[in-house]
């Protein structure tokens, strides 16, 4: 998808074009050539400097500065060190990066005497305002989009739109099957994606999300209040009920994830080459194709002790979370590029093929070894709460491994993502 930025620059770099030939010619004498050259090197230092933010938006860890306040920036958000790529397309790196400015006394851009700075344009001390499709009225915005107003010490300035697409992947097409294994081939449901032009969401929705989408829709769902604390703000939003969830992605253009499209970006097609294949294998584990080859079962059978932070990443079970309560999980991608598929909490999915199985049950509610922690393995959820009486499998069916004693009574985390199909792409 081409950057809306490179349009803007090009539409700028017509217009002074345009513009200085048109003064050159009408107006010379009111104008030395001294003043047209200052005029043309702002416009530029402009450009320069939008370009210096959208690289930094889009990858803040390839970023020149990002080595001289990256230390900051991720302990002020509670991240690792690897963790580096969460920041991205988000307002949290811009004002990592602002405040980094500040500090230093120092300018986007600088040359000669010449300064590009954020301007306080949207309220004290704020140099941002984020657009949503559903608010946006002067500019059409078909996702998430951070404004900003560039300003030179010569009073020209620059409105930069960053449109977030690094939370989201592509879901290739080709063809797909829904749900597990079938020992009966006649009985598995097939699909496939083309033309469909699927963008899922890398991540579980963030506190920071939620927050956004607080601040920007409070007339609506205003019993929900923000989490203020920062060191929560890229950690999954986990108390929602069904219907906040869906109006969330409503909100941002969106709709919440399908349990098929789930199935489609984490089991790993036997065959990534054949496109078309009409055969559908699937392992239980997102990482491997053969069951036999993930830690879980080597642990199994080797009985060996393979709780490892690395280990646990793949697949946060309750084992993890009792070894590693402060682990971040989750960072290792699907095949397809989704990220935190497997344990954590569970994640509430809208599923149109069986209304029955809406909520992932891999989580860190149940063992590594257990059942539950398998792909495509899905029990109801109610939508109405957070405890064990919504959840209908735990009530109804005793011939199954019921949650741990130990969870009964508490609020049990459930997340979710969403999901935007953009029609009319080729």
């Amino acid at each position: 998808m081409k950057s809306k930025l490179r349009y803007g620059i090009i539409g700028l770099l017509v217009g002074v074009i345009l513009i200085t030939g048109y003064v050159g010619v009408f107006w010379s004498d009111k104008r030395d050539d001294a003043q047209l050259e200052l005029d043309y090197a702002e416009k530029i230092a402009l450009i320069e400097a939008a370009k210096e933010v959208e690289s930094l938006f889009r990858d803040p860890e390839s970023h020149k500065l990002w080595p001289l306040f990256s230390q900051d920036c991720l302990k002020e958000y509670n991240l690792s060190e690897k963790d580096g790529f969460k920041l991205a397309c988000s307002s949290e790196i811009l004002q990592c990066y602002q405040q980094y400015l500040k500090t230093k006394n120092k300018s986007i851009f600088e040359k000669n005497s010449l300064k590009i700075d954020f301007e306080l344009k949207f309220g004290k001390n704020q140099f941002y305002k984020i657009l949503f499709p559903s608010t946006s009225e002067d500019i059409n915005v078909t996702g998430k989009t951070i404004q900003v107003k560039l300003m030179s010490n010569r009073k020209s300035d620059l409105i930069v739109n960053l449109e977030d697409r690094c939370h989201q992947v592509y879901l290739d097409e080709r063809f797909f099957a829904y749900g597990e294994n079938q020992s009966d081939k006649s009985l598995e449901i097939t699909f496939d994606t083309y033309h469909k032009n699927f963008f899922l969401d890398k991540f579980l929705v963030t506190v920071k999300d939620y927050n956004d989408w607080r601040e920007n829709d409070s007339k609506n769902y205003s019993h929900l209040k923000p989490i203020i604390d920062h060191k929560k703000f890229f950690q999954p939003v986990v108390h929602l009920k069904k219907n906040e969830m869906h109006a969330y992605c409503s909100f941002v253009g969106k709709q919440i994830m399908m349990a098929h499209l789930m199935d489609a970006a984490t089991f790993i097609p036997f065959d990534l080459r054949n496109k078309q294949a009409n055969t559908f294998e699937r392992g239980s584990y997102y990482w491997v194709k053969k069951n036999s080859e993930a830690w879980v079962s080597l642990a199994k059978k080797k009985k060996e002790d393979l709780l490892t932070p690395q280990n646990c990443r793949l697949l946060f079970g309750k084992e993890c979370a009792e070894k590693f309560p402060t682990l971040n999980y989750g960072d290792e991608p699907s095949w397809s590029g989704l990220l935190q598929v497997m344990g954590g909490p569970f994640e509430y999915l809208h599923n149109p093929l069986n209304e029955e199985e809406n909520l992932r049950t891999s989580s860190k509610y149940f063992s590594v070894f257990s059942e539950w922690n398998k792909l495509a393995k899905r029990i109801f959820w109610d939508g109405e709460g957070h405890k064990i009486a919504h959840f209908r499998v735990f009530e109804e069916d005793k011939n199954v491994e019921q949650i741990p004693a130990e969870f009964s009574g508490k609020e049990l985390e459930i997340g979710f993502r969403c999901v935007q199909q953009i029609l009319g792409k080729e």
